[in-house]
């Protein structure tokens, strides 16, 4: 009789242990979904914020800045670089000419890629003469920060 009631127990022991191994697996994986979400919100915001930096610096004319910040051109040599600034000064010049400038950049919306090291900003600008227009502007993690793609 007492090895019978030995055996019940450690029945009940062991299944009470897999009852804790299943409720801690659980938990575990729903608290790794919850924090793989948040970082994905967060990659994306800092996208969101990189892209529309980098857009105003192409504004305000900063071009050197702005393809320092192109990863496209972090191993070119600087005679292509500057060839990149000569165009981009070349596009203002015709944006201010038909438009008036730009007044305004915001986000539209995202689309993360890539596990989050690629992500589509989609932003909205506005021109001095009350047009608009959207804009596809992608950025990529180089793994230090942010750049254009």
């Amino acid at each position: 009789m007492r090895s019978f009631q030995s055996i019940i127990n450690l029945l009940r022991y062991i299944s009470c242990r897999v009852v804790l191994l299943v409720v801690a697996i659980t938990s575990l994986t729903a608290c790794h979904k919850d924090s793989s979400t948040a970082s994905s919100e967060k990659t994306e915001e800092q996208a969101d914020s990189a892209a529309v930096k980098f857009y105003r610096m192409r504004m305000q004319g900063d071009f050197d800045a702005y393809v320092a910040n192109m990863h496209s051109c972090s191993n070119m040599p600087p005679n292509y670089k500057q060839r990149i600034v000569i165009m981009l000064r070349q596009h203002q010049k015709e944006v201010e000419q038909n438009k008036q400038g730009i007044s305004d950049v915001k986000v539209l919306r995202s689309e993360t890629h890539d596990d989050g090291k690629m992500v589509n900003v989609f932003l909205a600008i506005t021109y001095k003469d009350g047009s608009n227009e959207e804009i596809l502007f992608p950025v990529v993690y180089d793994g230090k920060g942010w750049k254009i793609q």
